[in-house]
Formats: C-alpha cells, structure tokens, sequence
C-alpha cells in the first residue's frame, strides 16, 4: 500500500505530488509534476483509507489498473487522457491524467443561474457527447456524469474545449461488478437529480444494475436541460426541438431513450444552427408535438429517410383510405397539384390496371411517404403534425374495414389487445408487441420490421389514436411515438395514455 502520501512525495521517481484535488471511493487524486518534463498532471492513487481492508485494497487496485488500460485507449479531445500508470515504491498503483487549464462547468453554470446562452450550451453539449461516444464505443460507462465532470478549457479565439473528467465510478458495458467486487458494487451512490431512475439505489442492498450507456444518456439530458434553462427537475423556456430532446434524453424508461451518446449527438447537433432562432412553441397535442419534432430531426439531417425500393410495403385498403382523407381535406384542385408532384398516385386508385397487383403485393412504403408528404406541403405545414386529423377521420370512417374483427362495441381493453393483430392489416412485415401495460397507460413496440419508414410509422400512431377516440372510454386518449426507427432509433414505439 502506498502509505500516507504528502506534498512533495515523488512517486515511481517521476511525479512530484503538490496537493489534493478531490478524494473518493478510496481513491485520491493530486495535482503533481512530471519531473522529466516539467509538464503539471493529476495523479490517481489509493486513498490510505484502503488499507482497512485488504480485500477492498485489492479491488481498487484491480479497478484502477483497469481504468488506466480502457480509458488510455480513448484517444479523444473531449476526454481527460491518460498519459502514464505503473507502481509506487510501495507497489501502490497509480494512473496520471493530463492537468486541465479550465474551470469545471459546475462553476460556470454558477455564475448564469437562468442558464447559459443557448449558443454555448448546445456547442458545449455536443462536445460533451462527443467525449461520451468515444468512452461508450470503449464500452465504457462513465455512471457519474454531472457539471462537476466536465471541465471547460478556453482556447484561442475565444472558443472552448469540454473535456470529461471524474471516471471514477466508470464501468465496463460488460463488466459484472457485483460478482467480482461484491465489497465495493453495492455503495449506494449519492442523491443527485442526474442518476437514472433505474439506477437509484436506496441502500446497499439494492438490486444489480447492469452498465448501460442510457445510464449516461439519462444524465446528460438533465444536464443539456440545466445548461439551457438553469434548472435540472423542470423546463424553462427552450425550443420545441430542445425540450422534444430533452424530454426523450430523460425518458424514465430506458428504452425510450436515446440507446447511445452517439444518438443524442445526431438529435443535439442541429440545436446548434437553431440556437440564434427564438424558443417556439410546440403543439398542445402530445402526438402532434412528436411527430413535429420528428420531422423537424428528419429536415435537420439526423437520421436518414428510407431509399426508394424499400422492403417496407403497406396493404392497398388503409393507403386508400388515407388518400380519400386527403381528397376530402385537400378539395379537388389541392389534390390535382398532389397528383401533379407524386403522379403514381393514380395506379393505386380504383379502377386503375394496377390494383389488382397492388392488392396481392401492397403498396411500396416510399410510395406512399411521398403521398402524405406532398399532402402536409399542400394542406398542412410540412411536419406530419397534419397526418393527426387524417387518422383519425380514417379512423371513425373506416377502421371496421380494416379490421372487421375488432370487438363492437369497441373498449379500449379490447382495442390494447387487439392492436397487435391490427397491425398486418396496415403494414407488411414486423411485429407489433405490448411491452407495458398499466391501469391508463400502454407502451407498444414495433420488432422485426425489415425498414422501417417515418410516415409509415405517422399512420400507424394517428390511426391508433383516432380509433382509440372512437371508443367510449377512449374519448381523450393521448397517443404519443415516442421513438421511430426509420431515424436510428432502436425502435418503433408508441405509448397510449387515456
């Protein structure tokens, strides 16, 4: 063990130590000097409380020489690097970090109680899950991420470099901590509004949580919505798309949330070209406001539309519905200019020698996403928000047709348990499944589908809404598309609440 370590100690006759940065789980940290360069470094080693315990002494030490080998393979700009590691004279391992020139940004948020310039915090924020990614894709867990772990350096020019600091309660994605280090996998963190529901333990004897990079995702959410507007536990004044990606980045289901960093990072990096645009106002209706901001992610590059030739087909009968949705809507000389833009649209109309065909193979999902776009040009504002009205009129006007099985009267216990066998009657391919069932609320997921595609998956949610509203204990159902995997989500989902 590496004893009572003091300024001035030089360790493995290299660093000189010259004081304590910050102490914890057993481990110190001191700013130190590299003797043969001259160049000032932080320095990690046991704390001399370790030695208490000769097994925890041995965990640290095991998890400390596992932080110098996975975290001295990041190589990023926006991550403290690692530049030595070895032993003291004592045999006590250590791990050296570069020093940072800057001042943490729990500080700097200090000083702007109502929340950093929206310019700076979006910059910082996609720096910040820059860094994250890099550490995610070593399969690393950072599992501590808050203001106090990120340090801002001012660089030439008036710009700035986040870097991520703090690993000490890192993990590995596939590291079964509470099997090999029961005496230290089992301290209860503590309360912080940047810990992950499932990952609030209340005591040590808590369930395992396993490492998960959504742990990090929750945490940086809190902290994008703290930089924006001052406060971690509610919303300030922050854009639509801002407040859309917050509320998905804290979503209290994991799944529901951003899968990496590096999914946050495409949703956080068009922030930055809206930053100078005043905050706007998102619909008042949950499924509008999502399908908005999603359409919003799909114009500002994230993600990417499905090709034409996509595996996705959808069945003629709700196409057709749709499209008589959108005549009614649109009046006859909208709908002349929609056939002008999309003239395809004429094969799928009756009477035309190709329904027939249509009829056995479906009809192409990119087909008919560029019908329901060119109809929310025409008859809305180009952000699907316009595709809410039409299913529900298809809904009260023909969801019978589409399902004759549906129970009537129609429930919405029966509609819930119905819904997965709705959904090959609209889309071909993929699964519909119930993943969570409560009293007033339903979350339901889409498996296995070959491509998924954006307007495709519009449909399906307004379509569950409107019939959802055609029921008697369903009046003021809200339906929500949580995710959509046609923009790199890891799923389709939708969430109905009534």
């Amino acid at each position: 063990m590496n004893g009572a370590l003091r300024t001035g100690d030089v360790i493995d006759g290299k660093f000189r130590l010259r004081d304590v940065v910050r102490e914890v789980r057993g481990m110190v940290v001191f700013r130190a000097d590299h003797l043969g360069i001259g160049r000032p470094v932080e320095l990690k080693t046991l704390a001399p409380s370790s030695a208490e315990s000769s097994e925890v002494e041995r965990l640290l030490t095991d998890r400390l020489d596992r932080e110098a080998r996975v975290l001295g393979a990041v190589a990023h700009r926006n991550v403290q690097s690692v530049v030595d590691s070895g032993r003291d004279a004592q045999g006590g391992p250590y791990v050296v970090y570069e020093a940072l020139a800057g001042r943490s940004l729990d500080v700097i948020m200090r000083e702007s109680p109502e929340g950093l310039p929206v310019d700076r915090g979006t910059r910082l924020m996609v720096q910040i899950l820059e860094g994250l990614f890099a550490v995610h894709s070593a399969g690393v867990v950072h599992n501590a991420l808050d203001p106090s772990a990120v340090v801002v350096v001012p660089l030439r020019g008036g710009t700035e470099l986040a870097k991520l600091t703090s690993f000490d309660r890192a993990v590995l994605v596939d590291d079964d901590v509470e099997a090999r280090e029961p005496a230290l996998a089992r301290s209860v963190a503590p309360p912080s509004p940047y810990i992950a529901p499932e990952a609030r333990a209340t005591s040590p004897s808590a369930g395992r949580i396993a490492p998960d990079p959504r742990i990090d995702v929750y945490a940086a959410g809190v902290l994008l919505r703290e930089m924006l507007t001052g406060r971690t536990a509610t919303h300030g004044s922050m854009s639509d798309a801002a407040l859309r990606l917050v509320e998905r980045a804290t979503a209290q289901h994991p799944d529901d949330r951003f899968q990496n960093a590096g999914q946050m990072l495409g949703a956080v990096r068009p922030l930055v070209s809206l930053s100078n645009r005043p905050p706007a106002l998102l619909p008042d209706d949950a499924l509008e406001a999502d399908l908005h901001y999603l359409a919003m992610r799909r114009r500002a590059g994230h993600g990417q539309q499905v090709a034409s030739g996509s595996a996705t087909r959808v069945e003629l009968l709700p196409v057709l519905l749709f499209v008589e949705a959108i005549f009614r809507k649109l009046g006859q000389a909208s709908w002349d200019r929609l056939a002008e833009t999309v003239p395809e649209v004429e094969q799928i109309l009756p009477g035309a020698p190709e329904v027939a065909e249509l009829k056995k193979t479906g009809v192409a999902a990119e087909l008919v996403g560029r019908i329901l776009r060119a109809a929310d040009e025409l008859g809305g504002r180009g952000d699907l928000v316009a595709m809410v009205d039409l299913g529900e009129a298809v809904a009260r006007r023909g969801i019978r047709r589409i399902a004759p099985a549906l129970p009537q009267p129609l429930g919405i216990d029966a509609l819930i348990a119905a819904l997965p066998a709705l959904w090959p009657r609209i889309v071909r391919g993929g699964e519909l499944g119930l993943v969570l069932r409560e009293r007033h609320h339903a979350e339901l997921e889409v498996r296995g589908q070959a491509e998924p595609h954006l307007e495709v998956c519009a449909m399906v949610a307004t379509l569950i809404r409107g019939t959802a509203r055609t029921c008697d204990d369903g009046t003021r159902a809200r339906m929500r598309k949580t995710s959509c995997a046609a923009l790199g989500d890891a799923a389709c989902r939708y969430s109905l609440v009534w």
